[in-house]
């Protein structure tokens, strides 16, 4: 059974930018403008973006590591027998080294 790698975060912006904003009155009481236009929100905004393309390139290196650790086990023969039958063929002729000689 294979092991599945742990989905580190599956938010999105939206989620992202609305769970900043709702922590605003607790962090920031002062604060009263929560409109798009406040430059306050417009950096929420960009730290939400910023979070979900990290964790996007997290995601996408966790995909790519699967999928080189498949192309290594299926290269070792692990995931199949192509590896196994070129090393049965590489091994199954011996012939004499020329420089030797022979007896």
């Amino acid at each position: 059974m294979p092991l599945s790698l742990p989905l580190i975060d599956d938010r999105d912006y939206e989620q992202l930018r609305d769970e900043a904003v709702e922590r605003i009155p607790v962090d920031a009481p002062d604060w009263t403008d929560f409109q798009d236009s406040d430059p306050g929100v417009t950096l929420v905004e960009l730290f939400a973006f910023l979070a979900e393309t990290l964790l996007w390139q997290i995601d996408e290196r966790q995909r790519q590591r699967r999928r080189h650790r498949r192309l290594a086990l299926l290269v070792v023969g692990m995931a199949g027998l192509g590896a196994l039958c070129w090393t049965s063929k590489l091994c199954s002729r011996h012939e004499p080294n020329p420089r030797e000689g022979s007896t």
